[in-house]
């Protein structure tokens, strides 16, 4: 077609000068004469140019005939080559689109498809790879990822980082570390994504103070987004804080949690977490300080029950404070608890069942029960701490009914319950259900 429109454009052209032409000779046609050895040819000078651009025009059309013919097998070449790009590029987009779907199989077998021809292989590898772990077959999956570091020539970076996360996937922390350890060096030093796996690293091969010199660099280098960065330093200062609690000194975790982003100081969990390792290496005045400060500063339901946890130290002192927030709170049935826990570790039983009684008044807890069950055993009444003890069992399993004397309970389940299964701050009495992260509990 390029070809005709060309010889049809130049056969116009030519009769646009023959035009011309004639109209400028029209008056005078002129003379020529050629004469080469024994012939002779005479004519006009409108009919020779005439002839010349004719045989221009025949020349040049055979010339592009002549070239096009030569090209035509390169030509054929690469265009049969991007009919195999453009089809591996579909082929990419449905592979990747099948990996989303959770199709594996049938996502692996696609990518593997494109990939032969692809403008980018290693993004059919890699997404081979990851299909491959995903249907537990190590072996094809490490497979694709040579193929994929092969596919990608100096450039590793990305399929190290990809090798490193399916690694971690797969719980395999420590092969992970090593492909990872060798990409910190020039300009990638400070590579966000490979800061961040290198930190999940780490934290679950449990290399603290390696762990401890990453967390900054998360922060300072915008490895993710806020929410994701001040969960995961969340979750590590708080491995840290057990770690340190476990080998160290009270100056130690003290210095660990100074050393903390400001902003994480006010994390409820992070806060009873490290109170609780302050009672634990017998430093449990700072941790009821730290409490104290905090509550005074923002209230917290979850805060003063761990308060209440507290059993070391001067336990006077502390009923004195929890009551003079009661002045201000009478009807906070977790601050009444906390009062009657107080009140109960300073051996006066009477008030203690007065706040207790009273705190069930206000919402029921497995952890009130099981407090003044413990007032009631303690007393003497057998039955009633047997009551109390059920009730708490029952409030904690979600089968509390009317039967048992104290509370009605039907039809919520124990992922609706407070109390269910936590830690306590207490080191001292025997273990008891916390309430400092448990879900919200049944107003009485």
């Amino acid at each position: 077609m390029r070809l005709f429109l060309t010889l049809l454009l130049a056969i116009i052209l030519t009769l646009f000068m023959a035009a011309g032409l004639a109209l400028l000779l029209r008056h005078d046609p002129g003379y020529v004469l050629l004469s080469i050895d024994q012939w002779t040819l005479e004519t006009s000078v409108a009919v020779l140019v005439l002839f010349l651009i004719v045989a221009f025009v025949a020349l040049y059309v055979l010339l592009r005939v002549l070239i096009g013919l030569l090209q035509a097998p390169r030509k054929a070449l690469q265009a049969n080559r991007r009919r195999q790009v453009s089809r591996s590029a579909r082929l990419l987009n449905r592979g990747y689109k099948e990996l989303v779907e959770g199709r594996w199989k049938k996502a692996e077998i696609t990518l593997l498809k494109g990939a032969e021809h692809s403008a980018t292989p290693s993004l059919h590898y890699l997404g081979a790879a990851r299909a491959a772990q995903h249907l537990k077959e190590i072996w094809r999956r490490d497979s694709y990822l040579r193929k994929a570091e092969d596919a990608s020539g100096p450039d590793v970076l990305a399929n190290r980082l990809m090798r490193a996360e399916l690694l971690l996937e797969y719980q395999e922390p420590a092969n992970a570390r090593d492909v990872l350890l060798p990409l910190r060096k020039g300009d990638q030093v400070h590579q966000p994504r490979l800061l961040e796996l290198l930190a999940r690293c780490h934290q679950s091969l449990g290399e603290w103070d390696k762990l401890r010199e990453l967390l900054p660099m998360l922060k300072k280098y915008g490895v993710m987004g806020d929410s994701a960065l001040t969960e995961l330093m969340t979750k590590s200062y708080a491995d840290l804080l057990t770690h340190v609690a476990h080998t160290g000194t009270v100056s130690d975790l003290q210095a660990l949690w100074n050393e903390m982003p400001a902003t994480l100081h006010a994390d409820e969990g992070l806060l009873l977490s490290y109170a609780g390792h302050l009672q634990y290496l017998n430093a449990a005045d700072e941790a009821e300080t730290l409490l104290r400060t905090a509550l005074n500063k923002n209230w917290s339901d979850k805060l003063v029950v761990g308060y209440g946890e507290i059993s070391r130290g001067n336990r006077a002192a502390r009923l004195a404070v929890a009551e003079g927030w009661l002045n201000d709170r009478p009807q906070d049935g977790y601050l009444l608890l906390t009062c009657g826990r107080l009140a109960r570790r300073n051996r006066q039983m009477d008030k203690a069942r007065g706040y207790l009684e009273h705190s069930l008044k206000m919402l029921v807890t497995p952890d009130a029960y099981q407090e003044l069950g413990e007032v009631m055993d303690e007393a003497g009444d057998k039955e009633g701490a047997r009551q109390c003890y059920r009730a708490a069992l029952n409030l904690l399993t979600g089968r509390m009914t009317d039967k048992e004397g104290v509370a009605e309970l039907a039809g919520e389940g124990p992922d609706k319950l407070p109390g269910a299964g936590q830690p306590s701050l207490t080191k001292e009495d025997p273990p008891q259900p916390s309430l400092t992260q448990n879900p919200e509990p049944s107003e009485s």
